[in-house]
């Protein structure tokens, strides 16, 4: 936490310095010269390294049931992430409905959730449940999701309160 609150920083830091070297106010043209922000945001799993949300793979084709990485240069930008995409229907799939195809809980593990806890996901660990893809910590998280009906819906039931206490983009 201590690391990315640091990130934080001085990425504000570098903007400001950016944004108004010498004018309190910046202009839309500085503005739009930034970089999309990436990684820093907790409200989703992504890689600390990369910003890549889902380890670099397509979040599309975990719902066609062969989950494939992505390729760099089908990279798009979205809650504080960075996704990537397998082709270019996939890309196009998760542009018009990101919620549809991205991780439930943010790509924390939901058994976790369910019981009031962050932890952490492993994408090769997953499960479609009611066209919704949620991923997992470990097989024993997985098979605990799946033997317990209940489990989805009070991970749901946790998941505001459980994002308030983390950084969004």
């Amino acid at each position: 936490m201590a690391n990315k609150v640091s990130t934080l920083v001085v990425l504000a830091a570098t903007a400001c310095r950016f944004l108004a070297p010498q004018t309190a106010m910046a202009s839309p043209e500085r503005l739009e010269a930034l970089p999309p922000l990436v990684g820093a945001t907790q409200a989703r799993v992504g890689d600390e390294l990369t910003g890549l949300g889902l380890r670099g793979f397509d979040p599309v084709s975990f719902f066609l049931g062969d989950p494939r990485p992505g390729k760099p240069e089908l990279e798009l930008i979205w809650g504080g992430l960075a996704w990537r995409f397998a082709s270019e229907a996939n890309r196009a799939a998760f542009t018009r409905d990101p919620e549809a195809y991205a991780p439930r809980i943010g790509g924390y593990d939901a058994v976790a959730a369910a019981e009031g806890r962050l932890v952490a996901a492993n994408p090769a660990i997953y499960h479609i449940h009611q066209q919704r893809l949620y991923l997992f910590r470990s097989d024993h998280a997985r098979a605990r999701f799946l033997a317990d009906p209940t489990i989805a819906a009070r991970a749901e039931a946790h998941w505001p309160s459980l994002r308030r206490e983390l950084a969004a983009p």
